[in-house]
């Protein structure tokens, strides 16, 4: 099974789910194409696509889209050195180098930090992934499942993200594909995955509603 996803998403979705598969369906060995590259569905370049947005393309199929928190994440011992009250311009960033330079998050940032120059880039995710655990500076990186469950590995920092900043995700796969038993399985669990993002940015919505000041009793 071949699944093509940005770097990003490889590293940080595909890669941690891929144990599940292996534990439920061993028969099945999953193929990952990391790759800014829109690979071509229809000529068979891969199975199923994890992309920000759906295809025009009458013979692709959505099967599932969600938005992936995210958040600005840091090592334990960077994070303590910061001061007390650290805005954007506080943090050494980590971010794209070379010909992805313009790609999300480092515009974003860029609008928000006059003069903004990178602490540390990489034109690889997980090389930028590797610099943020070995502390050298902040990245902000997807909140799933697998980095929640890891929490001593690296710490999330009190940082309000742009708007324009989402992580959007789509599962796509072509129509003659979609109702091969393999392609069924694996789009099966994916389309878990994303009902537990789901689940999870609803839990965390409610509980800051329940514990929010109503406005008459502010006074």
């Amino acid at each position: 099974m071949r699944i093509t996803a940005a770097p990003s998403f490889a590293f940080d979705f595909l890669a941690p789910i891929s144990e599940k598969l292996r534990t439920k369906h061993p028969q099945i060995t999953l193929e990952v194409l990391a790759s800014m590259e829109r690979l071509n569905l229809s000529r068979g370049e891969a199975d199923i696509a994890l992309r920000r947005y759906p295809s025009d393309d009458s013979d692709l199929i959505a099967v599932d889209e969600v938005v992936v928190p995210i958040g600005v994440y840091a090592s334990r011992d960077y994070a303590r050195r910061l001061p007390a009250r650290y805005d954007f311009r506080d943090l050494d960033w980590i971010a794209w180098a070379g010909e992805r330079e313009m790609l999300s998050p480092n515009p974003e940032l860029a609008a928000r930090i006059p003069d903004f120059r990178p602490a540390f880039t990489s034109d690889d995710y997980s090389v930028q992934v590797a610099a943020c655990q070995a502390g050298v500076g902040a990245m902000i990186l997807l909140k799933t499942a697998h980095r929640l469950k890891r929490p001593g590995e690296l710490v999330e920092l009190k940082l309000e993200l742009p708007t324009s900043l989402r992580a959007e995700l789509t599962i796509i796969c072509h129509k003659r594909m979609a109702d091969l038993p393999k392609v069924r399985i694996v789009l099966d669990l994916l389309r878990q995955e994303f009902a537990e993002l789901r689940k999870n940015k609803v839990t965390k919505n409610s509980r800051t509603e329940s514990t929010a000041i109503p406005k008459q009793a502010r006074n």
